[in-house]
């Protein structure tokens, strides 16, 4: 993976007709638990890495500044800094796709927690009982939400003889909800539903300004999001409801790059009483 990385580096750079020794430095976005300060991650419960200290590592075969972070706080950083977040002071960023995440904004800084595991809102349980989720536990909102789960509850479905068409792939889910199969709109709904739930609990938490829901879950549409928003309309506390905006983002990949690079902007321009005071906690 390491030298994957360089390769694409080096690629970039000669495709802009950079030269190395212009590169200020290199930010990366990865699933998981992230401790940005001391550059490690803590925890990929998708490859299963611990404790990897990939910040040094990554330096070690670049020979610049590697800053990492959650992808969902980098994705999130790119909407406080180039997009929807301007001058929103309290906002989050909702992820659904491979997994579920969230990014959070309070008083305009991102909240990462204190060694940077905030946010693992697709390992919040749903039922102790549930399915067991890559991360070791049982129930996580994850596995009844992200595309993963939406498989699974597809092939138990079809075992059950209750979809009308068959499906190999997760398009075909999605073809089978659009063309009106009751039981593939059913397994969104379910999702939505209980996506709807968490949404609503962050509100009820945190009352931001601003839910963006985005990831490449969004592709899906209606299916999910309208089962979601009425969700959050039956679960969100009286009085708060009207106090947030949710808005579902178009689905693609530059938002999620472009904040990857702004880790290293962030770190160029972030007031060195903030890194200090910050480095006095670790």
């Amino acid at each position: 993976m390491l030298n994957t990385v360089v390769t694409v580096v080096d690629s970039l750079l000669a495709q802009a007709g950079i030269k190395r020794d212009h590169l200020l430095g290199v930010g990366v976005g990865v699933a998981g638990a992230v401790d940005p300060a001391r550059g490690i991650l803590r925890n990929n419960p998708f490859l299963a890495w611990r404790d990897l200290p990939l910040a040094e590592l990554l330096e070690e075969r670049l020979g610049v500044p590697v800053a990492i972070d959650n992808d969902v706080n980098t994705l999130t950083n790119n909407e406080l800094w180039f997009g929807r977040g301007q001058g929103v002071s309290n906002f989050l960023v909702v992820t659904v796709g491979r997994g579920v995440g969230l990014g959070i904004v309070l008083n305009g800084q991102i909240y990462v927690g204190s060694q940077g595991g905030a946010g693992e809102l697709g390992h919040t349980v749903i039922d102790p009982h549930g399915p067991l989720c890559e991360c070791g536990k049982q129930g996580c909102l994850e596995t009844y939400v992200s595309d993963p789960a939406l498989w699974r509850m597809a092939q138990e479905a079809q075992a059950r003889g209750e979809l009308s068409a068959t499906i190999h792939t997760p398009e075909d889910l999605l073809a089978a909800a659009d063309a009106g199969d009751p039981a593939a709109q059913a397994i969104y709904a379910h999702a939505g539903d209980l996506l709807g739930t968490a949404v609503a609990n962050l509100i009820n938490i945190l009352n931001p300004q601003l839910i963006l829901v985005s990831g490449e879950g969004v592709r899906v549409g209606n299916h999910l999001f309208t089962p979601m928003r009425a969700a959050v309309g039956r679960c969100v506390m009286p009085g708060l409801a009207g106090d947030t905006i949710i808005e579902i983002d178009p689905w693609e990949d530059n938002g999620w790059a472009r904040g990857a690079a702004s880790l290293l902007l962030r770190r160029l321009f972030e007031s060195p009483l903030h890194r200090d005071s910050v480095a006095a906690t670790v």
